[in-house]
């Protein structure tokens, strides 16, 4: 389960986006509170998966703290 969480938020494919939340909420062996987890975060995912955030970096974001981070590296 966790490899296919990660691979979810990590796909740049929209079809395996899918086909791995597919999984997710129809195994039967997913905890429900997995299943519930994910759904709230399903209605987001332009906000965690890269399958939405295609050449972005963390500087489109600017209400993050990782923006100060991000900053203070590159100096």
């Amino acid at each position: 389960l966790w490899y296919t969480i990660k691979a979810l938020v990590n796909t740049e494919d929209l079809a395996e986006f899918y086909n791995l939340s597919d999984y997710i909420f129809t195994d039967p062996s997913v905890p429900s509170s997995v299943v519930q987890y994910m759904t709230k975060w399903m209605k987001v995912p332009h906000m965690w998966s890269k399958v939405l955030r295609k050449k972005r970096s963390i500087y489109h974001e600017g209400d993050t703290n990782m923006l100060l981070e991000g900053y203070v590296v590159d100096i």
